[in-house]
């Protein structure tokens, strides 16, 4: 069976209003109690401002029992390893091993590149960084002596020098949290590092079909040699009457990234529909293998939206 996840609205800003880290917190419990797999935050500290996902994640594991918590996704390499590494075993004890973290680069946009700087990351090194993040991170949460060895993956880079470090907490697992990428389809090298780095795939591909290539991309890799988890983040807005669907998917998408849905649909995965368009949409790119679903709803009355995807949606794919 799929499991279908939500995104959390966390947005904070003078041109996006401001969501109370009461409601985001109340809308998780919601998630859960309506059925919802699991539960997402994104991460922009400044090209579009939100509440920090870590931050955000560590409130709703105290307020829910068993519905996965994810981030969707972490800018990896703005953060500094050890923190990092620190930050989420203990957000993994405390959600007691629900945490997956979907991992990235970012869009590159002048807002990111904003980033980048004032975290005092030089762009060009976003990707050996990245890779280096999430190898430093699972070193640090091994406890055998292997992981101590100064040659251990991650310890010793051009960025930082990690030998002799030894970190606790240890996640809540020995395995600890899983590391999800968000490679883009569109990109066969970003494509080829999965099996050999990660344990997910987490893209937002703007069809079925480039999910299901993607994925063949992925599988013909020379390191494809262990299962990875397969899933798909995409915006949906679903709704009684077709066109009122379309007309507030295509308005939210103007005003998040100032372009229209149609001109976002070349790259990203944006859907609106009836409930009967949206089932036939989402089954699309279950059949192309999507093991995990993670939907991003408007943020306009978002509690409504949830509801109509747990009473329309939920049942048509968990059956």
């Amino acid at each position: 069976m799929t499991k279908i996840g939500v995104l959390l609205p966390t947005r904070q800003g003078p041109d996006h209003g401001h969501v109370t880290a009461t409601q985001t917190i109340a809308q998780a419990v919601m998630a859960e109690k309506l059925g919802f797999d699991s539960v997402w935050v994104g991460e922009s500290v400044l090209a579009r401002p939100r509440f920090d996902p870590i931050t955000t994640l560590a409130a709703v594991a105290t307020q829910t029992s068993h519905v996965g918590l994810g981030t969707a996704i972490l800018m990896g390499p703005i953060h500094t390893p050890v923190l990092l590494a620190q930050r989420l075993a203990t957000l993994d004890c405390l959600c007691e091993g629900r945490l997956t973290i979907g991992i990235g680069l970012g869009a590159d946009t002048p807002g990111a590149r904003r980033e980048y700087a004032t975290a005092g990351i030089p762009y060009d090194q976003r990707l050996g960084r990245l890779i280096q993040t999430v190898q430093a991170c699972r070193t640090l949460w091994r406890s055998d002596p292997e992981a101590m060895a100064d040659d251990a993956p991650g310890r010793q880079t051009k960025y930082w020098d990690l030998r002799g470090v030894e970190l606790y907490p240890k996640p809540f697992s020995n395995a600890g949290p899983q590391f999800w990428s968000s490679a883009s389809p569109f990109v066969e090298k970003a494509l080829a590092r999965v099996p050999r780095l990660y344990d997910g795939w987490l893209p937002n591909p703007p069809t079925a079909e480039l999910f299901a290539s993607g994925w063949q991309t992925i599988s013909n890799s020379p390191d494809a040699a262990r299962p990875l988890t397969r899933a798909a983040y995409l915006t949906l807005c679903s709704d009684d009457d077709s066109g009122r669907a379309r007309t507030l998917l295509d308005r939210f998408c103007r005003d998040y990234y100032g372009y229209s849905v149609a001109d976002g649909q070349k790259y990203q995965a944006f859907f609106g529909g009836n409930h009967a368009e949206c089932i036939d949409w989402l089954k699309g790119y279950i059949a192309a293998g999507a093991e995990h679903i993670v939907l991003r709803i408007p943020d306009n009355d978002y509690t409504q939206h949830l509801e109509t995807l747990a009473q329309h949606i939920l049942p048509a794919l968990h059956n």
